[in-house]
């Protein structure tokens, strides 16, 4: 059985808030900061929490960490609160973004749903959440790109309200066998 996800979320909580603060978004930041080399930024914030312990440093040669999960780097983020509040957060950001899908070209909607299924596994299951952001962009860019090159056409197509029924209302009536039937 794969219990990834468990024993990183349990190697996190004995170390937040008991070893290190929590980091109230600098997670998050990181995924911005980490394609800055270290040679250009030399005092840049390490990441991980073993990284933050001294455990794993330039001397010990260790390059090898946990995945804490999804869950866990919203747990490193800012405890319980942190879990709720980031996977609302996700999830609504991910249920938009599926139905964003759907009132698009048909053809682009199903390269949108298919890029947000292969994202989705290595972030449930990844502890480095700035390096799943970044695999995401290095693998996608190419369709990245064509959405943005092609996007009066991509997005030429979603109506501002979806029309009901091409804009007639449907009335579901029932007919005297108790049969419904639309009108």
């Amino acid at each position: 059985e794969d219990a990834n996800m468990l024993d990183g979320f349990a190697l996190l909580r004995q170390v937040y808030p008991k070893l290190l603060d929590y980091s109230y978004g600098e997670e998050h930041l990181e995924i911005l900061e980490r394609p800055i080399p270290r040679g250009w930024w030399p005092d840049k914030p390490v990441g991980g929490y073993m990284n933050k312990l001294g455990i794993i440093t330039v001397d010990t040669g260790i390059t090898l960490g946990i995945s804490p999960s999804l869950f866990g780097s919203f747990y490193q983020e800012g405890g319980l609160v942190g879990v709720v509040l980031l996977s609302i957060i996700y999830g609504f950001g991910f249920g938009r973004l599926v139905s964003f899908s759907t009132r698009i070209v048909p053809l682009t909607g199903l390269l949108a749903r298919g890029i947000l299924a292969a994202a989705i596994v290595p972030l449930l299951r990844g502890g480095d959440l700035p390096g799943i952001y970044a695999w995401f962009g290095m693998s996608f860019w190419p369709c990245l790109l064509l959405f943005w090159l092609q996007r009066r056409e991509f997005f030429a197509r979603i109506p501002s309200r979806q029309p009901f029924a091409g804009g007639v209302p449907v009335q579901i009536e029932r007919s005297r066998s108790d049969e419904h039937s639309l009108v």
